[in-house]
């Protein structure tokens, strides 16, 4: 339940963001307006590199919030799946660093993301001959489609694409941690991905679900460890301790 208040929580900050940065981004647009049609890439590259810049701080601030939060979930949630709550206690030093460094790796590739988006936007405007309102008109639509769009079936928004995804990395994170440490008492854990098996299930995640019950520190057939095999993947990391062979 607090996985899911968290997510809710953190796509609201990013709707939000995303408005923020589009604001930015067609506020620095209004100083190409006069030679609009003779931008070069190195001029809307800047443009854009400006505009963002202004909220990477922000966005770290509540990413890494956001990323905490999940981390301590997945930790606490399979120490009560596991009844194992007086045994193990998160180190929360550790788990702030892990979400603090997550954060400033996740904020620089999102914002990559939304360059490329806004910079390909407008190189079409000019391609095209748009005037400098119609593409302004253009980039401010993108960033509300950010907050409000539809890129996934299951998903309403990048708003919401980038809440899942990383709520869903520092969850498995956060699991994997305690999994850790009860292996390191001598304690051998195994583990299965669960999760839908339908027509929009992609082949590595389908393939990973095959795998049933294997040895913690096995890569599932995928190659991953544990974590999202996509953005938006629906599927997760189950645990338990071993059963040395014998059928779930």
């Amino acid at each position: 339940m607090e996985r899911e208040r968290a997510t809710a929580r953190f796509e609201k900050q990013a709707a939000k963001w995303f408005r923020w940065q589009g604001r930015l981004v067609v506020g620095k647009l209004g100083r190409l307006r006069k030679y609009f049609t003779e931008s070069t890439t190195s001029d809307i590259d800047s443009m854009i590199d400006d505009a963002l810049s202004v909220t990477v701080n922000d966005g770290k601030k509540f990413f890494s919030g956001g990323l905490l939060d999940g981390y301590t979930a997945g930790y606490a949630d399979l120490e009560n799946s596991l009844n194992l709550q007086k045994a193990f206690s998160l180190p929360h030093p550790e788990a702030v660093k892990w979400a603090e460094k997550h954060a400033a790796i996740d904020v620089a590739d999102v914002n990559k993301a939304t360059k490329k988006h806004i910079r390909n936007l407008i190189q079409y405007g000019l391609d095209e001959g748009e005037s400098y309102s119609s593409v302004a008109r253009s980039i401010k639509n993108q960033f509300e489609q950010f907050a409000v769009g539809s890129p996934l079936e299951h998903i309403a928004s990048r708003a919401e694409l980038v809440a899942v995804t990383e709520m869903g990395n520092a969850y498995e994170a956060g699991a994997r941690t305690l999994i850790d440490e009860i292996q390191a008492t001598g304690i051998d854990m195994e583990k299965r991905r669960g999760g839908p098996s339908d027509e929009r299930t992609s082949d590595a995640c389908l393939g990973d679900l095959d795998d049933g019950w294997i040895p913690a520190d096995r890569a599932f057939s995928s190659g991953i460890m544990d974590g999202l095999e996509h953005p938006g993947c629906r599927h997760n990391t189950q645990y338990r301790v071993s059963r040395e062979g014998r059928d779930a």
